[in-house]
């Protein structure tokens, strides 16, 4: 899919092809925590560890992509800001929106608890990548610093968590957008967890 950038598109094509880590973490706790016996809980581990293992990568993924978007959205459209399309953030209800705390609280229970529970089930030593956890944080700063796009309508006001919140030449601007364009046309939003910028 090729990425319109006569538009300032809310979402250049990442939904289509993003593995949400939430609902999948959430099904996997409903019946993990219904089941009492302990073999039946490693078994339920091990099976859905890469599940949730992939759906993490694509969320984490997903969650540095969108901060790129925004800063290329912000850098290209700098000096003639356009409104932005497709923002289905702003026909959440407050009940959606307070869940979003929810979700993030669930994330969060899932990083802080993700190497005793690989010991415990897997009988493995596993960490996370330390990244995945600094680009989540950035990305709730990310949609706290938004008022998670209930209300966004133009690219100046997108606004950017520090580490992500700098000016781009041109050139570097352009750079960006290729790079955002390959790993949409990849289908795989992990790729942006590698991407610096």
């Amino acid at each position: 899919m090729t990425i319109d950038r006569q538009k300032a598109l809310f979402d250049p094509g990442f939904n289509a092809v993003l593995k949400h880590f939430t609902p999948v973490y959430a099904e996997f706790l409903s019946v993990f925590n219904s089941t009492n016996k302990p073999q039946n809980k490693k078994k339920l581990y091990l099976v859905n560890a890469p599940v949730l293992k992939s759906s993490l990568k694509s969320t984490v993924g997903f969650w540095k992509g969108c901060m790129l978007w925004a800063l290329y959205l912000k850098c290209y459209f700098k000096l003639n800001p356009q409104p932005l399309e497709g923002n289905t953030m702003t026909e959440l209800g407050d009940e959606e929106l307070k869940y979003i705390s929810v979700q993030n609280e669930l994330i969060r229970n899932y990083f802080d608890n993700y190497s005793s529970d690989v010991k415990k089930y897997l009988g493995v030593q596993a960490q996370l990548p330390s990244s995945y956890r600094a680009i989540f944080e950035d990305y709730v700063q990310f949609t706290e610093l938004n008022g998670h796009f209930a209300t966004l309508k133009m690219t100046n006001e997108l606004k950017l968590p520090s580490s992500y919140d700098k000016e781009l030449s041109n050139e570097e601007t352009e750079k960006l957008f290729g790079e955002i364009q390959k790993i949409v046309d990849s289908k795989d939003l992990s790729k942006f967890i590698e991407l610096n910028f």
